[in-house]
């Protein structure tokens, strides 16, 4: 197990399979992401910094909706929900429910787009 300073770093200590304790900087963030769930956050992003993976709530709209209707081939993709702290891996009968937080895969290029379709709803 290691102490680390840099947050940046759990993520090479994880792939090398240390356990790390987290520094107040990111149980600072962690508490700001509750405290403000519809701010858009980027969880990671590969090395080129094209490929993000993201939290978004869902949307009042998209409730009671097959979340399948949110991939865009090749541009992003509905990669988890997390729905009362359970966290779900996405099937075509998967709907939408109020409170869930959904996780996606999105090229960079694409978020504005994602942003747009949430906004939007599922009729559009």
């Amino acid at each position: 197990m290691a102490r680390i300073y840099d947050p940046r770093r759990a993520q090479i200590y994880r792939r090398l399979g240390i356990d790390t304790v987290a520094t107040v900087t990111w149980t600072v963030d962690q508490a700001i992401r509750r405290l403000f769930p519809d701010t858009p956050w980027t969880d990671w992003s590969d090395p080129s910094g094209h490929l993000l993976l993201v939290e978004r709530g869902l949307p009042p709209a998209w409730a009671g909706q097959r979340l399948e209707r949110l991939g865009a081939k090749g541009r992003l993709r509905l990669v988890a929900v997390q729905r009362d702290e359970m966290p779900l891996l996405p099937s075509a009968d998967l709907v939408g429910q109020e409170g869930d937080r959904l996780h996606l895969a999105v090229r960079k290029e694409a978020l504005a787009d994602l942003d747009r379709i949430l906004a939007e709803g599922p009729g559009a």
